[in-house]
């Protein structure tokens, strides 16, 4: 008499645990990851020299928003330099807000230079952004309106010489303008 031996295979144990059930999650399974995650559609995206204005909705939850960044998204590194965002949604008042992507050295001054006339030390948050709001921002926003070049000195730990981050201010009134009919337009909070 010789025994039946049988070689179990990853499926057997589906079908015991899940029954008839298995071929059902295994198609479930593929159909779920088969979806692509939802992103924001792009409702207006126009550069204005250096600046660049996008308006954008989630589409997930249908929220509107839009940005006055510098420089624009497709030319800024990542690596060693920082961006720059205006923003005034609804009551919260206007917000300049730098962005550094590099390690920041606590101990050696950074700082925002407007037409090479006078510096603004720039104080950045451990995860590396620096914020004006209310009237500082508003002074920023004015000086941005009248002046020609941005220059940002941020520093890295060990790194001798600071990280430039050079804008042309040529372009920006006519963006600042461009994104403030961008949150009327779209009813941005409240706008």
């Amino acid at each position: 008499m010789t025994k039946k031996t049988r070689m179990l295979t990853a499926g057997d144990g589906c079908r015991r645990i899940f029954g008839g059930r298995a071929v059902i999650l295994a198609a479930l399974i593929v159909a779920m990851a088969a979806v692509p995650a939802r992103g924001a559609y792009i409702l207006y995206y126009h550069t204005f020299g250096d600046w660049t204005v996008i308006c954008t909705r989630d589409e997930p939850t249908g929220r509107k928003d839009c940005t006055l960044t510098a420089p624009p998204p497709s030319l800024g590194s990542r690596e060693g330099s920082a961006s720059i965002e205006v923003s005034e949604r609804g009551s919260e008042g206007p917000t300049v807000t730098i962005r550094i992507y590099h390690p920041i050295d606590g101990t050696a001054a950074s700082e925002l230079w407007i037409d090479s006339k006078e510096s603004l030390p720039i104080t950045a948050s451990r995860v590396g952004e620096a914020r004006w709001r209310d009237n500082e921002a508003r002074t920023l926003i004015k000086r941005f309106e009248t002046g020609e070049m941005l220059l940002l000195n941020t520093r890295a730990p060990g790194v001798p010489q600071p990280y430039q981050t050079v804008v042309s201010l040529l372009g920006f009134k006519q963006a600042l303008a461009t994104y403030r009919d961008g949150l009327r337009h779209y009813g941005i909070n409240g706008r």
